[in-house]
């Protein structure tokens, strides 16, 4: 966060546990939207394929409290995240008489995260910031490199962690994505 306010020439503040200020505050928030964001593509680092979730005592599947998307595993399934639980459209139903199995994707914390995904999500949050509170295009124009190199070595890192390679990889939608968004 204190990179952030940095970005706008305001003092770093010394604790979270307090009462912020407005531009701390908004940096900080800058910081979890933009995570969330990220993360709700699916990673090598918090996507889970093929997790089994059981119903509880009445029939439903209540997610965990950080799923940010959910899809069945198998084709011939599906089932969508409503709320914080699982619905089936087919059946029109929140009941399920047995487990399912999903590919799930969670919201870690900041500091559950890889380096190279904490690294760019700072950097490109606080262009975003920078970009909010001073428009300053010549400091935009810096921001963006460092966030082009960021994305870069986060790719890199990704590429290593899922031993992708020109026959089986997502990344080139992620990029896509990726450009849309900013």
């Amino acid at each position: 966060m204190n990179a952030l306010l940095a970005t706008i020439g305001e003092s770093p503040v010394e604790t979270l546990l307090s009462v912020l200020p407005t531009d701390a505050g908004t940096a900080l928030a800058n910081i979890r939207r933009f995570s969330r964001q990220l993360q709700k593509s699916g990673w090598s680092f918090n996507l889970d394929k093929n997790f089994s979730l059981a119903p509880d005592i009445g029939g439903e599947i209540i997610l965990p409290l950080n799923t940010l998307k959910v899809d069945a595993s198998n084709p011939n399934e599906h089932f969508v995240q409503r709320g914080k639980r699982l619905y089936d459209p087919l059946n029109h139903t929140f009941i399920f008489d047995k487990p399912v199995v999903v590919d799930i994707v969670f919201g870690l914390a900041f500091d559950e995260l890889p380096e190279t995904a904490r690294n760019f999500i700072m950097t490109a949050a606080a262009r975003r910031f920078q970009d909010q509170f001073l428009g300053d295009g010549n400091l935009h124009a810096f921001n963006e490199r460092d966030e082009r190199t960021a994305w870069a070595e986060f790719l890199a890192d990704e590429a290593e962690n899922e031993d992708h390679n020109v026959l089986h990889s997502p990344t080139p939608a992620r990029i896509l994505r990726y450009r849309k968004r900013t």
